[in-house]
């Protein structure tokens, strides 16, 4: 189930970090605000976790894995 957008609360902290580094070379271009750094950091952290779990269940279901 797809719901809109609503507010996310950030660190303070966290926020002046990722706005010291948006204001840094190039990368103002690439995230061209918070909200869109935030979003593409967390889809690439879930497409990681993914991959890293699909690999674990790869690995067990093949018998190759050791413990």
């Amino acid at each position: 189930m797809v719901t809109a957008d609503a507010p996310v609360k950030l660190d303070q902290e966290l926020k002046a970090e990722i706005e010291a580094f948006l204001a840094k070379g190039k990368n103002r271009f690439e995230y061209p605000s918070v909200k869109n750094f935030v979003d593409k950091a967390v889809l690439k952290m879930l497409h990681e976790v993914k991959d890293k779990e699909n690999t674990k269940h790869k690995v067990l279901r093949s018998g190759s894995h050791r413990e």
